[in-house]
């Protein structure tokens, strides 16, 4: 299983355009519905994104889905700093991702 922290801040006036792109993959998601894949988006009111990713082996990975692809089009325009990008192992969960082992 993958596990993947990103954490980058657009601009002010991007963060609401990023958010949006955002909620059209996660559309895409519950219409789809691939098994395999957890995926959670925070915002904070700085215009501090971080998308935390599961995918099992094997699974459907987020650049399969067009949306997801639509939201990387122009993605550095958005950004006020760049992602940063870490491997993660959740240590404790409740009623969220799942820990495993």
């Amino acid at each position: 299983m993958k596990q993947v922290l990103v954490t980058y801040a657009t601009k002010p006036e991007c963060a609401e355009e990023n958010a949006r792109l955002v909620g059209e993959v996660f559309a895409e998601l519950h219409a789809r519905a691939p098994r395999g894949l957890h995926y959670v988006v925070l915002r904070r009111g700085d215009g501090t994104f971080m998308h935390f990713v599961q995918q099992d082996d094997g699974a459907t990975g987020l650049s399969d889905l067009e949306s997801f692809r639509a939201f990387q089009q122009a993605v550095s325009e958005r950004w006020r700093e760049r992602p940063v990008v870490a491997d993660v192992e959740v240590v404790g969960s409740y009623g969220m991702a799942p820990k495993t082992d």
